[in-house]
């Protein structure tokens, strides 16, 4: 399955064996509670957000929409 494709195909096969579809908008977390978890995680070396993060200057904004578009 691919996610966050409109048109992403799942086998009735892998539904059969327990696994399940679940759509989510804008997420389904309670961010009082998961806000801390990644928090901690961050904390204990298990959620590295920081290398998920770069950082451009304003001047540079239309490459910043590059990389955004890029999934870089």
């Amino acid at each position: 399955m691919a996610g966050g494709q409109p048109d992403a195909q799942v086998a009735a096969a892998s539904l059969g064996l327990g696994l399940k579809v679940r759509g989510i908008v804008q997420g389904d977390a309670v961010p009082q509670l998961f806000i801390p978890q990644l928090i901690q995680m961050y904390q204990a070396g298990l959620f590295p957000f920081d290398r998920l993060i770069q950082s451009f200057a304003f001047d540079d904004i239309e490459a910043a929409f590059e990389a955004a578009a890029r999934g870089t």
